[in-house]
């Protein structure tokens, strides 16, 4: 499969803020989607959610808060 060049590629949930506006995707990419699979997997919900312009959207303006009915330990968030 070839991929154009200046195609945006990936899943908007775990794609980090700059992969949204079409810049390179380096390591830090790969870390941030990490992270977003770990916020996932600790609280049970996306840190950012709804179609792809809200959630490119949503990271433009920072980081969420950590849920406040989270099940997660407070030494640990």
């Amino acid at each position: 499969l070839v991929t154009a060049a200046g195609t945006v590629m990936g899943t908007p949930a775990y794609m980090a803020p700059e992969q949204h506006v079409g810049e390179d995707a380096d390591a830090s990419a790969d870390q941030y989607a990490f992270c977003v699979s770990l916020w996932e997997a600790l609280t049970g919900t996306r840190p950012f959610s709804g179609d792809q312009r809200q959630i490119a959207a949503a990271k433009q303006r920072g980081a969420p808060a950590w849920p406040r009915e989270s099940p997660v330990p407070r030494r640990i968030c």
